[in-house]
């Protein structure tokens, strides 16, 4: 998956411990303009089994004992999610491996509109109303890593407590960074984005330590991103 924020330099994010690898790459855009946001962004699902009715997908989803098991719209169906890749060679490493496992899985390719802001920002708030858009994606891939990792023994419960608190302790100071630096703010779109902030941060802050909780979160946090990228559109 390729996200691309406006008006930074190029970054890239790339985690050794899990499934998929990624770049994260920011670019000036309608600079002219002083347009700050998020380009389209495209990810890859990885299910194993969909319905019509969400109460069915519910139902389904017990059946199984590994992955996320978090039920996704997306249109007029509902699925039984596993994990989620920004690569889709990742994802398809994935379903062989499920496959071998005699668990029929299936990907589906799911993508975000762009988010912008037309507001006059200066640099400090352009970046940090970034590094809000940006974080999204750093505690999904964070979160996704936490779980392999656990999940190949690579890392220990301890470590990934201690990591997991770490992280949710950066939400909260970025929290506090937005809301001293927009409180007087009232733009509607910088509202939004702040309540879907904390929506992400109340997730990660009461998350399990399980190898599927990591999972499952780092699902919730995608869901939260497309729900944000859908109202600001």
């Amino acid at each position: 998956m390729i996200l691309t924020i406006i008006c930074l330099s190029c970054l890239t994010a790339l985690s050794t411990a899990s499934y998929f690898c990624s770049s994260l790459y920011l670019q000036d855009f309608l600079a002219s303009q002083k347009i700050t946001g998020a380009m389209e962004t495209k990810l890859y699902l990885v299910y194993l089994a969909k319905s019509q009715l969400k109460n069915e997908a519910d139902l389904l989803s017990t059946d199984y004992e590994i992955g996320a098991k978090y039920v996704w719209q997306e249109k007029q169906y509902y699925f039984v999610v596993h994990s989620a890749y920004e690569n889709e060679n990742d994802a398809q490493l994935v379903v062989k491996k499920l496959e071998s496992q005699l668990i029929d899985a299936k990907i589906i390719e799911i993508k975000f509109p762009e988010i912008y802001f037309e507001e006059m920002f200066s640099q400090n708030e352009r970046n940090l109303v970034i590094e809000v858009l940006s974080e999204f994606f750093i505690t999904f891939r964070f979160t996704s890593d936490l779980a392999v990792g656990l999940q190949t023994s690579v890392y220990s419960s301890d470590y990934v407590i201690d990591k997991l608190e770490t992280q949710t302790k950066k939400l909260e100071k970025i929290k506090s960074t937005y809301y001293e630096t927009f409180k007087d703010n009232y733009d509607n779109k910088l509202i939004i984005l702040s309540e879907y902030f904390a929506d992400m941060l109340e997730v990660v802050s009461i998350s399990d330590y399980s190898y599927n909780a990591l999972l499952k979160t780092s699902i919730e946090i995608l869901e939260i991103y497309k729900n944000l990228a859908y109202e600001l559109n």
